[in-house]
């Protein structure tokens, strides 16, 4: 049996992201949808925080002490608890939106098409049924609509999604012959036609790098061209800001209230920063 879930974040997450900024915005109509499944992620642990059985190195298989992780984590009151584990989902879209699924009220949502395979459940989530005819990871191109290509199809949207995933299925999971939505998927080189040094070198890194799995591209590889996308996405919604929209405010899980102008610049450093280890690393070691 193959079960694939790593790889959902980059082809759903991302696919929704690059809607940002795609047109100008309409007051009272939704500009901005984000989908973003985690992996292993319970419910139990949104609405109710840590669990305390879990805290430690046996059950938890956590490397922290287990004193560590009950000092950073544990609270005898739930919404203290459940906030000091997500601080960003309850300090700031639990109040500026709907949080839904805490089945200990009711909110029950769960998958339907019975089966222990990745595809079944992808094609769920992204076409909003089950098909049983798709019980296996291999079983080829997807015959049901999902929603990234119907959104792909609306005047205002097209051209304006696209699905970056490290499995390589997903070709047939988003049926790229029929839906033409543009994939940066597995081992397929992400850059084409005149390319820079950067995107060269980057082409030549997934030609040449020895593949764990041929059906898998290294997450850090596929982050790269992820990133040229995603900014230049931000570049469109960015620039239009005003001096006003700057200095909006919101709750970083590690620095606590900041604005879109502080974030920003600290974003610009950091990546300067880590690059800078990497070539003066090589610069001292002459390579």
């Amino acid at each position: 049996m193959q079960v694939r879930f790593g790889t959902i974040i980059h082809a759903l997450a991302v696919s929704a992201l690059l809607l940002f900024g795609a047109t100008p915005a309409v007051a009272g109509k939704t500009q901005n949808i984000v989908l973003i499944v985690s992996d292993g992620l319970r419910w139990q642990e949104i609405f109710t925080g840590a669990d305390r059985t879990l805290l430690n190195e046996k059950e938890g298989g956590s490397w922290l002490a287990e004193a560590d992780l009950r000092k950073r984590y544990w609270r005898d009151d739930v919404d203290a608890r459940r906030a000091v584990l997500f601080p960003f989902l309850w300090g700031t879209v639990a109040k500026q939106g709907q949080i839904y699924g805490n089945q200990l009220k009711g909110s029950v949502a769960h998958v339907t098409n019975g089966k222990a395979y990745s595809y079944p459940g992808y094609n769920e989530m992204l076409t909003g049924s089950p098909d049983p005819k798709i019980d296996s990871n291999e079983f080829g191109p997807n015959p049901n609509l999902s929603v990234f290509e119907w959104l792909n199809g609306q005047t205002d949207l097209r051209g304006q999604v696209g699905v970056y995933a490290t499995w390589d299925n997903f070709k047939d999971i988003f049926n790229v012959r029929r839906s033409n939505l543009p994939l940066h998927v597995g081992w397929d080189l992400p850059y084409k036609g005149a390319l820079t040094p950067r995107q060269e070198l980057m082409n030549q890194l997934y030609r040449t790098t020895t593949r764990v799995d041929f059906e898998d591209v290294f997450d850090s590889f596929m982050e790269v061209p992820l990133l040229d996308s995603l900014h230049a996405r931000w570049m469109a919604l960015l620039e239009p800001l005003t001096e006003v929209q700057w200095k909006r405010t919101f709750l970083h899980p590690d620095l606590g209230v900041r604005n879109l102008d502080q974030s920003l610049s600290l974003y610009a450093w950091h990546g300067r920063h880590h690059v800078a280890h990497v070539t003066r690393l090589r610069e001292r070691m002459g390579w």
